[in-house]
């Protein structure tokens, strides 16, 4: 089962520039998504029903067609370079207090995606419960 993790920096530019640079929480580098296949137990489902362990939860899900009408950039991590649009996107943000380029550069960003994307594989054979 091919999951896709990527991430998007669209909103937390924007906060930037709406908050500056000198302000304490003015978010990460970016905040990261992992799309699911339709076969996924999770596919269609609210963000609050997969149980992971991600920085501050899951706080996003929407179909993959919404997010490519929505986003233009997407950084893909890994050989993905597309999203298809039946796919599922769950994701978590950089936007908490006290989050900030200094405490969520990219690199950590990336590893905080692939973290998700890895508890999402394990759940692709997991039992849903509504």
């Amino acid at each position: 089962m091919k999951l896709i993790a990527f991430m998007n920096s669209t909103r937390n530019d924007e906060f930037r520039k709406a908050v500056g640079d000198d302000f304490i929480a003015n978010g990460g580098y970016a905040n990261g998504y992992v799309a699911v296949p339709p076969e996924h137990p999770y596919h269609g489902k609210d963000y609050d029903k997969p149980l992971v362990d991600v920085h501050g939860g899951l706080t996003f899900d929407a179909s993959a067609k919404e997010v490519n009408e929505r986003w233009k950039s997407l950084e893909f991590i890994g050989d993905e370079t597309e999203l298809p649009d039946d796919y599922w996107v769950f994701g978590f943000d950089t936007l908490h207090c006290n989050d900030n380029i200094t405490n969520w550069p990219r690199e950590r960003c990336v590893e905080e995606t692939i973290k998700l994307k890895e508890q999402l594989e394990k759940m692709s054979n997991n039992i849903v419960f509504k």
